[in-house]
């Protein structure tokens, strides 16, 4: 061969090698991370060391091994620009975070603390309940305030007390938030002396004062000990899907019970589906003893009296549907 025959043969091996060289390189791209080496041949492909997150190897390790997790959204940590960058979350202004068999979060003034077994509420305010617990009470102490006690996925047993007990306020408000299951279960045995009922109440939840029920969640109260839901004021409950299981009386409140709305079921054991007992006329003149139905839909069976007026019963059958199996 010539001279220029040959350097053009080297020119072109030259050439193809550079070719091939390039061609591997970029079928098998590896990157570092930590001391474990990721793969992105397959960037879909979730870490076998810890498949829960997207970050391959240990948790010191740090990079984005899967394009497509780099949106976290298990709200606590991310991945950014090669960096493990924690979120914090976002909490309201002046509230009390508690963190334990219970999650509560206390907002607009509402404060909060740990007693023993008891959640203790001292404040008129906001508060939001969610978890699982045994042998606690939710206990309400705030003189003269209105509390609105949100539960967002509840389930508390206990086998000493009621779940949500109020000694003190002026109203209390208890809302089981749409789309939720919320379940309270007094497993006390059934009640032979009276005297328990001043410390840990007659019912599964139980008022000194007002209490309403709302909300478009779902309520189960279950009452072995004596009734379901006791109040020595008043009662009001509007758009709930409540059901009352009870040893006794199923809602008892002293001195009225009134339904504007809802899904309600009831089954008493031993006793009445709705009760009240006090006939005596408020200092402002007003007539204690009422039960007042003006809508939604109520199926009650029950051992004695469906529905027991101690004064009367005001019904409005156009709106209110009473369905009653004694």
């Amino acid at each position: 061969m010539t001279p220029k025959r040959v350097i053009s043969f080297l020119l072109i091996l030259v050439f193809a090698s550079m070719i091939a060289v390039g061609c591997s390189s970029t079928n098998d791209q590896t990157q570092t991370l930590g001391d474990t080496a990721v793969s992105k041949e397959d960037n879909n492909k979730t870490d076998v060391a810890n498949p829960s997150s997207g970050i391959a190897g240990d948790n010191n390790s740090s990079g984005k091994a899967d394009d497509n997790s780099s949106d976290n959204t298990d709200g606590t940590s991310s991945v950014k620009d090669g960096a493990k960058e924690e979120k914090t979350e976002d909490k309201t202004a002046n509230a009390a975070d508690y963190s334990g068999e219970l999650s509560i979060t206390a907002k607009d003034g509402g404060e909060f603390k740990e007693d023993g077994k008891r959640y203790i509420f001292t404040k008129g305010g906001e508060y939001h309940v969610r978890g699982t617990c045994f042998n606690r009470m939710i206990y309400i102490d705030a003189a003269d305030a209105d509390l609105d006690i949100h539960l967002e996925g509840v389930n508390m047993t206990s086998e000493i007390g009621a779940l949500i007990y109020v000694e003190n306020a002026e109203e209390v408000t208890i809302s089981a938030t749409d789309g939720t299951n919320n379940e309270l279960n007094d497993q006390r045995p059934a009640r032979k002396n009276k005297n328990e009922d001043s410390e840990y109440g007659n019912a599964a939840i139980y008022s000194k004062d007002d209490l309403k029920f709302k909300g478009r969640g779902r309520l189960t109260v279950n009452g072995s000990y004596n009734n379901g839901i006791g109040c020595k004021n008043d009662i009001k409950i509007k758009n709930l899907t409540l059901t009352v299981n009870a040893a006794n009386n199923g809602i008892k409140g002293n001195d009225s019970v009134t339904v504007e709305s809802g899904n309600i079921t009831i089954k008493a054991d031993n006793g009445s589906g709705i009760k009240t007992e006090n006939t005596h006329v408020s200092n402002k003149g007003n007539q204690k003893g009422y039960i007042t139905i003006t809508g939604g839909k109520i199926d009650i069976s029950s051992a004695d009296d469906p529905i027991d007026a101690a004064f009367d019963l005001i019904l409005d059958s156009k709106n209110a549907s009473v369905t009653t199996n004694k």
